[in-house]
């Protein structure tokens, strides 16, 4: 019998891990609803408990359960996560004390960046208290080392402007601004008040404006005194030259042609004394106007040797040096002569060199191409560089470009890529657009 007992049982055994999963699933809920009846007929008259309905009790027995089960599971998973912060902030503390122990400069520099992209990658999942301070630290450190400083931006105009426009130039005369809207191309004016500055509605440079039809492309200071009166100068794609002032309408002149040269399609122009150079990419040429007289016909800049300017993006002049800023960041430098004997020279690429401890006179490394360049004038000669991805503004000596400082915002403003900005070199303050948005800020 015991044989045939011993026989029978492997047939049935299938059902036994069943009965234990639900068993298992089910045991602590009858635990549950037992100490609940235990419970409610203890602080509850026999009365009152039979006269709950069965629904209502059900109910409580339902929810109970959901309500024990998921208090057990926030506090264990708030045990957790106070441990994963805990060896968070000791690996993220031992990051730190080897960044500071670091001898070799660079190392070091490489010891705060492993800091910082590892608060990065930790802080969406865990926090702990010191980790804003230590982030700060890690980031005055990096700063300290690739000589970085921030200026505290503040808006220029308060609302920012339309959310069509988008500032591609900015031009400061006196008080006011000057803003190109490459979208419309127009130019907007910003007069300064006691709240900021305010946009001017009734100035009048731009298509619709008399004598405008064509979008305008690049606009400069104008010279006091020059004739036309006028505030700024702006140019169009076909070589119309616009004069603006406010409460004013505007003046316009066509530029003489050259005779190799239509003049459609022009991309840019600088000033340097009071010479006019227009970019003129279709030609692959840089025409001079000397003292702006733009009914004589121009000079061509280059001699016989003639770098590509197709890809230019933006250029500056200064004492006869001409400076061409390429797509891909890098620079074309020309030094314009009207000797036959010693015609004009450029150099290309020129280098940016790094002057900072550990890395001198080494090539500046850029993680993104610069896309607008100006030119500072004594007593501090020297070129500013834009560069939109992190909305900085790079600092060089002139010549063999060597970078002096870096400019950047605390925080990325509208997290958009900077598209405009200018120096205002006598009350040293940086204007910095980012698309419909003006921010400025004094120079540290």
């Amino acid at each position: 019998g015991d044989q045939a007992e011993s026989e029978q049982q492997p047939a049935g055994s299938n059902k036994h891990p069943i009965g234990n999963i639900f068993g298992f699933l089910f045991r602590p809920l009858i635990f549950i609803l037992q100490g609940l009846s235990t419970l409610l007929e203890r602080i509850l008259p026999k009365e009152t408990i039979e006269s709950i309905p069965n629904k209502t009790m059900a109910l409580i027995a339902l929810i109970v359960p959901i309500v024990v089960v998921s208090v057990s599971v926030f506090f264990y998973i708030r045990r957790g996560v106070d441990t994963q912060s805990q060896v968070i902030y000791r690996q993220a503390m031992e990051l730190a004390v080897k960044a500071q122990s670091e001898t070799d400069l660079l190392e070091k520099r490489s010891a705060w960046q492993n800091l910082l992209d590892y608060l990065d990658t930790t802080e969406t999942l865990y926090s702990f208290p010191e980790a804003q301070e230590l982030r700060g630290v890690a980031q005055q450190s990096l700063d300290e080392i690739d000589v970085v400083k921030h200026p505290e931006f503040k808006p220029a105009i308060s609302g920012g402007l339309g959310a069509s426009v988008e500032v591609i130039r900015i031009v400061s005369v006196d008080d006011d601004l000057y803003l190109l809207d490459g979208n419309s191309g127009s130019v907007l004016h910003a007069e300064w008040t006691d709240q900021g500055y305010a946009i001017n509605n009734t100035f009048q440079c731009g298509p619709g404006s008399p004598g405008v039809s064509k979008p305008l492309i690049d606009i400069l200071p104008w010279p006091v005194g020059f004739d036309p009166m006028a505030s700024i100068v702006a140019l169009d794609p076909d070589g119309t030259i616009v004069y603006c002032q406010p409460n004013q309408e505007p003046k316009t002149e066509k530029l003489t042609q050259p005779v190799s040269s239509d003049l459609t399609d022009l991309a840019g122009f600088v000033m340097d004394e009071s010479n006019l150079y227009i970019l003129d990419p279709t030609a692959n040429a840089v025409w001079i106007y000397w003292n702006s007289e733009v009914a004589d016909q121009p000079t061509y800049f280059f001699g016989d040797q003639v770098p590509p300017l197709g890809d230019v993006v933006d250029m500056m002049i200064v004492n006869n040096e001409l400076y061409l800023l390429h797509a891909d960041g890098h620079l074309t430098m020309c030094q314009y002569s009207s000797l036959v004997v010693a015609p004009t020279r450029c150099e290309e690429p020129v280098p940016y060199i790094d002057s900072r401890p550990a890395r001198e006179n080494t090539s500046l490394v850029l993680e993104y191409p610069f896309t607008q360049i100006i030119y500072n004038p004594p007593p501090d000669p020297s070129l500013f560089l834009l560069q939109p991805e992190s909305q900085s503004i790079y600092h060089f000596s002139l010549r063999s470009p060597t970078f002096q400082t870096q400019y950047k915002p605390l925080k990325l403003w509208n997290e958009g890529d900077a598209t405009a900005f200018t120096v205002d070199p006598n009350d040293r303050i940086f204007f910095l657009a980012v698309g419909n948005y003006v921010y400025y800020g004094r120079i540290p």
